[in-house]
């Protein structure tokens, strides 16, 4: 299992984390070393929202307590298409931190 965070506009987000399998985590994260994805990419990427829909629903299924894990290998953005610009290569590494 693999824990991804998702993260969207709503003014309450609280940023969940759920447990994924091995095989959905892949198909959120196809590329080698990517831990970021854009809602709006996905479901270009498995053509269409309803497909890309389906994926989200299912890893979204599982939430699990943040105190309890270690690590999260993944971020999920829904509807923060303005975030893109930071993360050219779909990769946390990618962002400048001071």
């Amino acid at each position: 299992m693999k824990h991804i965070q998702v993260v969207d506009g709503a003014d309450n987000c609280v940023f969940p984390v759920y447990a994924v399998s091995e095989r959905d985590f892949k198909l959120l994260f196809p590329a080698h070393g990517q831990n970021v994805e854009f809602a709006q990419d996905l479901a270009l990427r498995l053509g269409g929202e309803r497909e890309a829909g389906q994926l989200i629903m299912r890893c979204t299924a599982e939430h699990v307590n943040k105190s309890t894990i270690t690590g999260i290998h993944g971020t999920l953005f829904i509807n923060l298409p303005n975030r893109r610009r930071h993360f050219p290569n779909k990769r946390e590494s990618d962002v400048f931190v001071p």
